[in-house]
């Protein structure tokens, strides 16, 4: 809750812009379409997100299922609360679109902050001391590819991991593409570290994700 809030001031000033612009009915809220698209355009122009249902189903905007499209994808307890106050009739208002974007925004934070502490533990890595760049590098590495994976590392032991990941460039060819995101990422929140306590590979992951 602590972190929603504290992303809620931040979300309303970055939908703001698109809100404004779109159009409204009588009491001044959105229709279900243009909320979709302005959820799906502030993640995409704060962090390069698509989310699975935000982003248009064919060429619509209309969403196809509750929470404006994402609902599928939330926590049965987050999406029902949503369902109750936000799917409204009337309309969408800034306000309530902001509240489901810092909601999407702090679970994105939360599940990589579990992901990432289980990723230390397979590795046999300490949370409390900090990382040289190569480890740093191969734990950020350890993380991504078993996300491309689609593996629950906190189920996973260490020899589990390494056998699962020993041919990874060969199953996946644009690995090499996809590890060039983290000097960028790294440049935006970290640059010029040459040691990486845990948090600041949280953030490096959370500009990733």
């Amino acid at each position: 809750r602590q972190r929603t809030e504290s992303l809620l001031g931040v979300l309303s000033s970055a939908l703001e812009p698109t809100v404004v612009s779109l159009p409204k009915n009588p009491r001044g809220a959105m229709s279900k379409a243009s909320a979709r698209y302005a959820l799906h355009r502030v993640f995409v122009q704060r962090h390069g997100w698509v989310l699975n249902g935000a982003a248009p189903d064919g060429g619509s905007w209309a969403p196809t299922s509750t929470v404006l499209g994402v609902g599928t994808y939330l926590p049965r307890v987050v999406r029902e609360l949503f369902e109750t106050h936000l799917d409204d009739s009337d309309g969408y208002t800034l306000e309530g679109v902001a509240l489901l974007a810092a909601a999407i925004e702090a679970l994105v934070h939360a599940e990589v902050y579990v992901r990432l502490n289980a990723t230390y533990a397979v590795l046999d890595k300490d949370v409390d001391r900090a990382l040289s760049q190569e480890d740093a590098s191969h734990v950020i590495d350890v993380y991504l590819q078993t996300i491309l994976l689609g593996l629950q590392i906190t189920k996973l032991s260490r020899e589990e991991v390494v056998e699962a990941t020993k041919d990874f460039t060969y199953m996946f060819p644009y690995w090499e593409e996809i590890k060039g995101l983290v000097p960028e990422a790294q440049r935006e929140v970290a640059s010029g570290l040459q040691s990486f306590a845990f948090m600041d590979i949280t953030r490096i992951l959370q500009r990733i994700s």
